[in-house]
């Protein structure tokens, strides 16, 4: 999987499906990383967006919502045609999405981790 940078625009379609593909357990989860700052920040003064090379998930592991199942998240990515990224500790997750080649990367706080 390349690891090159593209257009935010390219992998919003992407990132907009998988959080349909969640269902309820979209409520668990944040896009955030490269694909956040062409939204929060427009117009011609704006300096140009570099790009992302994947898509950032944040999973939002208190409070779960009574009856969200954070296993729907890894049944919205196999959906979509994302597999497990080898050597990606089971947290990437790789795959061509409408013709895009995708990574996606889980994040989640861990308590005592600081940072």
């Amino acid at each position: 999987m390349s690891s090159h940078r593209r257009p935010a625009a390219d992998l919003w379609p992407v990132a907009a499906r998988l959080v349909r593909a969640m269902g309820d357990a979209a409520e668990s989860v944040l896009v955030v990383g490269g694909l956040v700052p062409p939204t929060l920040v427009r117009g011609d003064w704006a300096p140009p967006h570099l790009g992302t090379g994947d898509i950032d998930v944040s999973v939002l592991t208190a409070p779960i919502t009574a009856g969200v199942n954070l296993a729907d998240i890894e049944t919205a990515l196999d959906q979509v045609g994302l597999t497990r990224g080898p050597g990606r500790g089971g947290w990437g997750y790789v795959g061509t999405v409408d013709g895009v080649p995708v990574l996606v990367e889980l994040l989640c706080d861990v308590p005592g981790a600081g940072g």
